[in-house]
């Protein structure tokens, strides 16, 4: 099996290193992966549907946190 990496995948010593996706994501990136507006997170947060951390005077969202969330609405939507 051959794996293409990309140029900005590639070390200035010629090494490979695979990008991680982010543990924590800020309220926009997560409005970004989750697709909604950055307003909607912050409801989110306030009541407590999603779980934010903070960092230093940062708010930051664990992405397991975003995971959980949307599967608890595909669960919801099933019933």
């Amino acid at each position: 099996m051959t794996v293409e990496v990309s140029e900005h995948e590639r070390s200035t010593d010629g090494r490979t290193s695979l990008q991680l996706p982010p543990l924590l994501h800020t309220p926009e990136a997560a409005a970004e992966r989750l697709q909604c507006g950055r307003t909607m997170i912050y409801e989110l947060m306030r009541t407590g549907e999603i779980e934010s951390v903070k960092v230093g005077r940062l708010r930051r969202i664990p992405d397991s946190s975003l995971v959980e969330y949307v599967e608890r609405l595909r669960v919801a939507n099933a019933a």
